[in-house]
Protein backbone atom coordinates (compact mmCIF):
# COMPACT_ATOMS: atom_id res chain seq x y z
CA UNK A 1 0.00 0.00 0.00
CA UNK A 2 1.06 3.49 -0.96
CA UNK A 3 2.17 5.75 1.66
CA UNK A 4 0.16 9.02 2.50
CA UNK A 5 2.24 10.80 3.77
CA UNK A 6 4.98 12.84 3.35
CA UNK A 7 4.41 14.12 0.50
CA UNK A 8 6.68 15.69 -2.16
CA UNK A 9 6.36 17.54 -5.31
CA UNK A 10 8.73 18.59 -8.26
CA UNK A 11 9.09 21.68 -10.39
CA UNK A 12 8.73 19.64 -13.70
CA UNK A 13 8.87 22.09 -16.27
CA UNK A 14 12.21 20.92 -17.96
CA UNK A 15 10.03 18.27 -19.48
CA UNK A 16 8.81 20.21 -22.07
CA UNK A 17 12.26 21.53 -23.02
CA UNK A 18 12.87 20.50 -26.88
CA UNK A 19 16.78 20.89 -26.78
CA UNK A 20 17.92 19.03 -23.76
CA UNK A 21 20.60 20.11 -21.97
CA UNK A 22 22.81 18.12 -18.96
CA UNK A 23 20.32 20.11 -16.85
CA UNK A 24 17.11 18.98 -18.51
CA UNK A 25 18.58 16.04 -18.92
CA UNK A 26 19.30 15.44 -14.77
CA UNK A 27 15.43 16.59 -14.09
CA UNK A 28 13.45 14.44 -16.89
CA UNK A 29 15.80 11.33 -15.71
CA UNK A 30 14.82 12.04 -11.94
CA UNK A 31 11.63 12.67 -12.55
CA UNK A 32 11.41 9.03 -14.76
CA UNK A 33 13.36 7.22 -12.09
CA UNK A 34 11.76 8.33 -8.83
CA UNK A 35 8.24 8.02 -10.57
CA UNK A 36 9.36 4.05 -10.95
CA UNK A 37 10.33 3.67 -7.20
CA UNK A 38 7.94 0.74 -6.15
CA UNK A 39 7.70 1.99 -2.56
CA UNK A 40 7.41 5.55 -2.79
CA UNK A 41 5.45 8.45 -1.15
CA UNK A 42 2.57 10.41 -3.45
CA UNK A 43 4.38 12.66 -6.09
CA UNK A 44 3.03 16.03 -7.14
CA UNK A 45 4.54 17.54 -10.59
CA UNK A 46 4.48 20.85 -11.30
CA UNK A 47 4.02 22.25 -15.22
CA UNK A 48 4.19 25.13 -16.91
CA UNK A 49 1.91 25.17 -20.16
CA UNK A 50 1.17 21.45 -20.36
CA UNK A 51 2.66 17.64 -19.04
CA UNK A 52 4.38 15.37 -21.28
CA UNK A 53 1.27 12.66 -21.76
CA UNK A 54 3.67 9.52 -20.49
CA UNK A 55 3.61 11.18 -17.26
CA UNK A 56 0.31 12.37 -16.88
CA UNK A 57 -0.40 8.37 -17.10
CA UNK A 58 1.07 5.72 -16.36
CA UNK A 59 2.03 6.34 -12.75
CA UNK A 60 -0.04 5.71 -9.91
CA UNK A 61 0.32 7.81 -7.05
CA UNK A 62 1.34 10.85 -8.99
CA UNK A 63 -0.30 14.42 -9.10
CA UNK A 64 0.15 16.70 -12.04
CA UNK A 65 -1.19 20.04 -12.07
CA UNK A 66 -0.30 22.72 -15.23
CA UNK A 67 -1.03 26.30 -15.61
CA UNK A 68 0.36 29.37 -18.02
CA UNK A 69 0.81 32.42 -17.21
CA UNK A 70 4.38 34.38 -15.97
CA UNK A 71 2.62 34.16 -12.69
CA UNK A 72 3.11 30.56 -12.60
CA UNK A 73 6.07 30.17 -9.87
CA UNK A 74 5.22 33.04 -7.78
CA UNK A 75 1.68 32.22 -7.84
CA UNK A 76 0.47 29.28 -8.82
CA UNK A 77 2.90 26.61 -7.26
CA UNK A 78 2.68 27.99 -4.01
CA UNK A 79 -1.08 27.74 -4.44
CA UNK A 80 -0.79 24.14 -4.99
CA UNK A 81 1.91 23.14 -2.64
CA UNK A 82 -0.61 24.62 -0.09
CA UNK A 83 -3.92 22.54 -1.84
CA UNK A 84 -1.58 19.39 -2.14
CA UNK A 85 -0.53 19.17 1.14
CA UNK A 86 3.41 19.08 0.12
CA UNK A 87 5.72 18.20 2.89
CA UNK A 88 9.05 19.28 0.68
CA UNK A 89 9.40 20.84 -2.51
CA UNK A 90 12.10 20.21 -4.72
CA UNK A 91 13.23 23.30 -7.26
CA UNK A 92 15.81 21.37 -9.65
CA UNK A 93 16.46 24.93 -11.62
CA UNK A 94 17.00 26.27 -8.20
CA UNK A 95 14.59 29.33 -8.44
CA UNK A 96 12.39 29.29 -5.99
CA UNK A 97 8.98 31.04 -4.88
CA UNK A 98 9.24 33.92 -2.85
CA UNK A 99 6.65 32.28 -0.39
CA UNK A 100 6.83 28.74 -0.03
CA UNK A 101 4.44 26.85 2.71
CA UNK A 102 6.91 23.83 2.88
CA UNK A 103 11.00 23.11 3.26
CA UNK A 104 12.16 23.39 0.26
CA UNK A 105 15.13 22.35 -2.14
CA UNK A 106 17.67 22.70 -4.75
CA UNK A 107 20.03 21.36 -6.88
CA UNK A 108 23.15 22.93 -7.45
CA UNK A 109 25.13 21.80 -10.47
CA UNK A 110 28.42 24.33 -10.22
CA UNK A 111 30.07 27.83 -9.61
CA UNK A 112 32.29 27.75 -12.58
CA UNK A 113 31.05 31.91 -12.84
CA UNK A 114 32.82 31.87 -9.86
CA UNK A 115 36.09 29.72 -10.14
CA UNK A 116 36.32 30.98 -14.22
CA UNK A 117 34.77 34.05 -14.26
CA UNK A 118 36.35 35.50 -17.37
CA UNK A 119 34.11 32.76 -18.93
CA UNK A 120 31.30 34.71 -18.69
CA UNK A 121 29.49 38.18 -19.47
CA UNK A 122 30.43 40.09 -16.67
CA UNK A 123 26.14 40.73 -16.30
CA UNK A 124 25.90 37.29 -16.49
CA UNK A 125 28.30 36.46 -13.66
CA UNK A 126 26.77 39.50 -11.40
CA UNK A 127 23.26 37.92 -12.19
CA UNK A 128 24.43 34.05 -10.75
CA UNK A 129 26.57 35.75 -8.24
CA UNK A 130 23.21 37.33 -6.70
CA UNK A 131 20.88 34.97 -7.74
CA UNK A 132 22.59 32.03 -5.96
CA UNK A 133 22.94 33.63 -2.78
CA UNK A 134 19.68 34.15 -2.91
CA UNK A 135 18.62 30.88 -3.67
CA UNK A 136 21.37 28.89 -1.03
CA UNK A 137 20.40 31.03 1.74
CA UNK A 138 16.35 30.51 1.24
CA UNK A 139 16.80 26.73 0.23
CA UNK A 140 16.64 24.12 3.53
CA UNK A 141 18.65 21.37 1.54
CA UNK A 142 20.71 21.47 -1.15
CA UNK A 143 21.47 18.68 -3.80
CA UNK A 144 25.02 19.07 -5.50
CA UNK A 145 25.26 16.77 -8.10
CA UNK A 146 29.48 16.38 -6.86
CA UNK A 147 31.32 16.40 -4.23
CA UNK A 148 33.32 19.41 -6.17
CA UNK A 149 30.60 21.34 -5.90
CA UNK A 150 29.36 20.99 -2.97
CA UNK A 151 33.14 21.97 -1.41
CA UNK A 152 32.82 24.92 -3.32
CA UNK A 153 29.18 25.92 -2.57
CA UNK A 154 30.93 25.44 1.38
CA UNK A 155 34.18 27.30 0.45
CA UNK A 156 32.43 30.06 -1.78
CA UNK A 157 29.15 31.25 -0.09
CA UNK A 158 29.54 29.79 3.09
CA UNK A 159 26.41 26.99 3.35
CA UNK A 160 26.88 24.16 6.59
CA UNK A 161 27.84 21.38 4.93
CA UNK A 162 24.42 19.58 7.06
CA UNK A 163 22.57 21.49 4.54
CA UNK A 164 24.15 19.89 1.43
CA UNK A 165 24.18 16.49 0.00
CA UNK A 166 26.18 14.94 -2.92
CA UNK A 167 24.00 13.24 -5.90
CA UNK A 168 25.98 11.91 -8.51
CA UNK A 169 23.99 11.95 -11.50
CA UNK A 170 23.60 9.10 -13.87
CA UNK A 171 23.79 7.46 -17.19
CA UNK A 172 20.95 6.30 -19.24
CA UNK A 173 20.96 2.65 -20.60
CA UNK A 174 20.54 4.17 -24.34
CA UNK A 175 23.93 4.58 -24.04
CA UNK A 176 25.95 2.01 -24.91
CA UNK A 177 28.31 1.03 -27.70
CA UNK A 178 26.09 1.26 -31.08
CA UNK A 179 26.39 -1.34 -34.05
CA UNK A 180 27.72 -0.08 -37.53
CA UNK A 181 28.78 3.45 -35.89
CA UNK A 182 31.30 4.53 -38.98
CA UNK A 183 28.70 3.51 -41.57
CA UNK A 184 25.75 5.02 -39.65
CA UNK A 185 27.56 7.93 -38.33
CA UNK A 186 28.81 9.09 -42.08
CA UNK A 187 25.34 8.75 -43.18
CA UNK A 188 23.60 10.89 -40.59
CA UNK A 189 26.36 13.68 -40.14
CA UNK A 190 28.87 12.90 -43.30
CA UNK A 191 31.62 11.92 -41.35
CA UNK A 192 33.26 9.73 -43.70
CA UNK A 193 36.96 10.27 -41.54
CA UNK A 194 38.12 9.21 -38.44
CA UNK A 195 36.87 11.80 -35.86
CA UNK A 196 38.11 13.20 -32.46
CA UNK A 197 34.78 14.15 -30.66
CA UNK A 198 33.66 16.92 -27.83
CA UNK A 199 30.05 17.42 -27.06
CA UNK A 200 28.87 20.64 -25.20
CA UNK A 201 27.68 24.49 -25.77
CA UNK A 202 30.29 26.52 -27.28
CA UNK A 203 31.49 28.57 -24.74
CA UNK A 204 34.72 29.89 -22.83
CA UNK A 205 34.64 27.10 -20.18
CA UNK A 206 34.58 24.57 -22.62
CA UNK A 207 38.26 25.29 -23.41
CA UNK A 208 37.87 24.84 -27.09
CA UNK A 209 40.62 27.54 -28.46
CA UNK A 210 43.24 25.10 -26.66
CA UNK A 211 41.46 21.55 -28.29
CA UNK A 212 41.97 23.38 -31.39
CA UNK A 213 45.22 24.16 -30.69
CA UNK A 214 46.52 20.56 -29.72
CA UNK A 215 44.29 18.82 -32.43
CA UNK A 216 45.61 21.19 -35.02
CA UNK A 217 49.49 20.07 -33.12
CA UNK A 218 49.07 16.04 -33.73
CA UNK A 219 47.28 16.58 -37.11
CA UNK A 220 50.28 18.01 -38.85
CA UNK A 221 53.01 16.25 -36.89
CA UNK A 222 51.61 13.02 -37.17
CA UNK A 223 49.60 13.39 -40.57
CA UNK A 224 46.40 11.87 -38.91
CA UNK A 225 43.24 10.92 -41.07
CA UNK A 226 41.20 12.50 -38.55
CA UNK A 227 38.50 15.56 -38.04
CA UNK A 228 37.63 17.50 -34.89
CA UNK A 229 33.47 17.10 -34.69
CA UNK A 230 32.12 19.77 -32.54
CA UNK A 231 28.44 18.92 -31.32
CA UNK A 232 26.43 21.32 -29.10
CA UNK A 233 24.89 25.14 -29.79
CA UNK A 234 26.56 28.34 -29.65
CA UNK A 235 27.01 29.30 -26.25
CA UNK A 236 28.43 33.07 -25.45
CA UNK A 237 31.58 34.61 -25.82
CA UNK A 238 32.19 32.38 -29.23
CA UNK A 239 34.75 34.57 -31.37
CA UNK A 240 37.55 32.93 -29.90
CA UNK A 241 36.65 29.71 -30.82
CA UNK A 242 35.81 30.30 -34.39
CA UNK A 243 38.90 32.65 -34.50
CA UNK A 244 40.88 29.68 -33.98
CA UNK A 245 38.87 27.66 -36.47
CA UNK A 246 40.01 30.12 -39.12
CA UNK A 247 43.33 30.56 -38.32
CA UNK A 248 44.61 26.89 -37.53
CA UNK A 249 45.00 26.10 -41.30
CA UNK A 250 43.11 22.72 -41.04
CA UNK A 251 39.69 24.07 -40.91
CA UNK A 252 38.51 21.89 -43.69
CA UNK A 253 39.05 19.50 -40.86
CA UNK A 254 37.11 20.96 -38.23
CA UNK A 255 33.47 20.05 -38.10
CA UNK A 256 30.82 22.02 -36.36
CA UNK A 257 27.64 19.75 -35.95
CA UNK A 258 25.48 21.86 -34.24
CA UNK A 259 22.73 21.03 -32.01
CA UNK A 260 22.63 17.03 -32.03
CA UNK A 261 19.47 15.63 -31.46
CA UNK A 262 19.44 13.47 -28.19
CA UNK A 263 18.38 10.22 -29.84
CA UNK A 264 21.66 10.47 -31.90
CA UNK A 265 24.39 11.05 -29.36
CA UNK A 266 24.61 7.50 -28.76
CA UNK A 267 25.80 6.74 -32.10
CA UNK A 268 28.39 9.87 -32.07
CA UNK A 269 30.10 9.39 -29.14
CA UNK A 270 30.28 4.75 -30.46
CA UNK A 271 31.98 5.86 -33.86
CA UNK A 272 34.28 8.34 -32.07
CA UNK A 273 37.85 7.52 -31.72
CA UNK A 274 38.29 9.63 -28.86
CA UNK A 275 35.96 11.79 -26.82
CA UNK A 276 37.81 15.49 -25.63
CA UNK A 277 36.69 17.06 -22.78
CA UNK A 278 39.09 19.92 -21.66
CA UNK A 279 36.67 22.19 -20.02
CA UNK A 280 38.19 24.66 -17.51
CA UNK A 281 35.58 23.68 -15.01
CA UNK A 282 32.86 21.52 -14.58
CA UNK A 283 30.11 20.41 -12.10
CA UNK A 284 29.62 16.98 -12.95
CA UNK A 285 30.42 16.20 -17.01
CA UNK A 286 27.83 14.24 -17.93
CA UNK A 287 29.79 14.05 -21.78
CA UNK A 288 32.46 12.10 -20.33
CA UNK A 289 30.24 9.45 -18.54
CA UNK A 290 27.74 9.17 -21.65
CA UNK A 291 31.15 8.35 -24.19
CA UNK A 292 32.91 5.78 -21.31
CA UNK A 293 29.56 4.22 -21.57
CA UNK A 294 29.43 4.14 -25.08
CA UNK A 295 32.86 2.71 -24.99
CA UNK A 296 34.84 5.18 -26.23
CA UNK A 297 38.18 6.44 -24.78
CA UNK A 298 38.09 10.27 -22.88
CA UNK A 299 40.75 12.71 -23.14
CA UNK A 300 40.14 15.21 -20.60
CA UNK A 301 41.04 17.87 -18.18
CA UNK A 302 42.33 17.08 -14.22
CA UNK A 303 39.29 19.45 -13.03
CA UNK A 304 38.12 17.83 -9.75
CA UNK A 305 34.92 17.31 -10.66
CA UNK A 306 35.70 14.91 -13.86
CA UNK A 307 38.56 13.12 -12.08
CA UNK A 308 35.44 12.37 -9.57
CA UNK A 309 33.33 10.77 -12.56
CA UNK A 310 35.78 9.27 -14.14
CA UNK A 311 38.28 8.09 -11.73
CA UNK A 312 41.67 6.43 -13.78
CA UNK A 313 39.29 5.40 -16.76
CA UNK A 314 39.93 8.27 -18.46
CA UNK A 315 43.51 10.64 -19.52
CA UNK A 316 43.12 13.51 -17.21
CA UNK A 317 45.59 16.39 -18.31
CA UNK A 318 45.66 20.01 -16.86
CA UNK A 319 42.81 22.16 -18.49
CA UNK A 320 45.51 25.21 -19.48
CA UNK A 321 48.29 23.05 -21.47
CA UNK A 322 47.94 22.43 -24.72
CA UNK A 323 50.90 20.63 -25.21
CA UNK A 324 50.11 17.67 -22.87
CA UNK A 325 46.42 17.97 -23.92
CA UNK A 326 48.12 17.38 -27.69
CA UNK A 327 50.26 14.50 -26.70
CA UNK A 328 47.38 12.45 -24.52
CA UNK A 329 45.52 12.89 -27.71
CA UNK A 330 48.14 11.51 -30.06
CA UNK A 331 48.63 8.51 -27.33
CA UNK A 332 44.96 7.63 -26.92
CA UNK A 333 44.63 7.99 -31.04
CA UNK A 334 47.87 6.20 -32.37
CA UNK A 335 48.26 3.28 -29.23
CA UNK A 336 45.78 0.88 -30.07
CA UNK A 337 46.42 -0.97 -26.30
CA UNK A 338 45.69 2.28 -24.58
CA UNK A 339 42.63 2.35 -26.42
CA UNK A 340 41.40 -0.70 -25.66
CA UNK A 341 42.17 -0.52 -22.33
CA UNK A 342 40.18 3.04 -21.27
CA UNK A 343 37.20 1.62 -23.31
CA UNK A 344 37.09 -1.37 -20.93
CA UNK A 345 38.00 0.80 -17.68
CA UNK A 346 35.26 3.07 -19.22
CA UNK A 347 32.47 0.43 -19.69
CA UNK A 348 32.98 -0.35 -16.26
CA UNK A 349 33.31 3.04 -14.54
CA UNK A 350 29.83 3.82 -16.39
CA UNK A 351 27.94 1.32 -14.89
CA UNK A 352 28.32 2.77 -11.20
CA UNK A 353 26.41 5.74 -12.35
CA UNK A 354 22.77 4.81 -12.85
CA UNK A 355 19.46 7.37 -12.53
CA UNK A 356 18.25 4.70 -10.42
CA UNK A 357 20.38 5.62 -7.90
CA UNK A 358 20.24 8.88 -8.56
CA UNK A 359 16.53 8.59 -7.61
CA UNK A 360 17.16 6.46 -4.58
CA UNK A 361 19.68 8.71 -3.11
CA UNK A 362 17.14 12.07 -4.10
CA UNK A 363 14.76 10.41 -2.62
CA UNK A 364 16.56 9.66 0.93
CA UNK A 365 17.21 13.16 0.89
CA UNK A 366 13.52 14.36 0.49
CA UNK A 367 12.73 11.88 3.34
CA UNK A 368 15.75 12.89 6.03
CA UNK A 369 14.65 17.02 5.37
CA UNK A 370 11.02 15.89 5.41
CA UNK A 371 11.85 14.44 9.19
CA UNK A 372 13.71 17.34 10.23
CA UNK A 373 10.69 20.00 10.11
Amino acid sequence: MRERLPRFALDARALNVSEVTGTERYIVNLVRELLSIEKRPEMCLYFLDSAPSDFTAGFPGTRVRMSKGPAWLQLRVPLWLLQDKVRVAHFPYGILPRVCPCPTIITMYDLSWELSPESYPEEIVAALRTFTRASTARADHILCISEATRQDLTRLYGVPVNRTSCVHLGVEDRFHPAENATTRVRELFGLSNPYVLFVGTIQPRKNLPRLIRSFTEIKRSEGLPHELAIAGTRGWKTEETFESIAASGIAGSIRILGHVKDEDLPLLYSGADCVAFPSLEEGFGLPVLEAMACGTPVVMSNVRALVEVAGEAAVSVPATEPVQLAEALKQVLLDKTLRERLREAGLVRARQFTWQKTAERTLEVYRKVAAEQ
